[in-house]
């Protein structure tokens, strides 16, 4: 077995379902996968939650990379960097000294999207949602994938306290050039700020519609990772 372990943090709306064709991929290679389920009451309670797998995939041995996507990339900025071994952000917001402001990542489109109840309670238009989320992706992924969609707490990323994990730990941004719900441009200029970054040519969701560009994406983090 692997010494390194991944971690798959899932975005607004979505589940650890997202991720099966990724990790179906990397355990091809050998490499032990876990995918979190949240919106467990809010953002305190999600990077508590992702904490407690991070701990238990270190006490088995192995070296852990979180890999964060869309909304969970503000759980996965708000950890502490022990027991890290890599963080990775794909398509979604951190904040920091020197970054773009949270309210120049999303698109208009997305926005108008959004309905968010008194409880801050967050949903998305499901009419809308494969134009937003899944462009590129077949008639059976979107058939699929839209009537999982649920709602979820309304957060952001927090701004962090003293230096921010992308700093602490080796980190990789991971930017979507033809995005429709985090600009591409914002993307671009976090992957500025990562110790490595690069990108793909698909919409918001590469781990549907790209799931073998993305697998071998996480292979090279892997090989870069102590």
């Amino acid at each position: 077995m692997s010494a390194k372990a991944i971690l798959f943090v899932h975005g607004a709306f979505h589940g650890s379902w997202c991720w099966d064709a990724v990790v179906a991929g990397l355990t091809t290679h050998g490499i032990p996968c876990r995918s979190i389920e949240l919106y467990r009451g809010g953002l305190a309670a999600d990077v508590a939650a992702i904490r407690a797998e991070i701990d238990a995939l270190a006490a088995e041995g192995h070296s852990v990379v979180v890999v964060g996507h869309s909304l969970g990339c503000a759980s996965l900025s708000s950890l502490t960097p022990e027991r890290i071994a890599h963080a990775v952000f794909l398509a979604g917001p951190i904040v920091g000294p020197g970054l773009p402001p949270i309210a120049e990542c999303t698109t208009p489109d997305f926005t108008a999207a959004l309905t968010i109840s008194e409880n801050r309670s967050m949903e998305v238009d499901l009419e809308l949602a494969r134009d937003l989320f899944y462009h590129d992706c077949s008639a059976a992924q979107v058939k699929d994938a839209i009537p999982r969609l649920r709602p979820n707490q309304n957060y952001g990323p927090k701004p962090p306290e003293g230096t921010p994990l992308y700093e602490r730990v080796p980190s990789t941004y991971l930017w979507c050039d033809d995005d429709r719900v985090v600009h591409p441009k914002y993307q671009r200029q976090l992957a500025e700020h990562t110790r490595y970054s690069e990108g793909f040519a698909t919409s918001h969701s590469p781990m549907l519609s790209a799931p073998d560009e993305l697998v071998a994406a996480l292979l090279r983090v892997l090989e870069r990772t102590e």
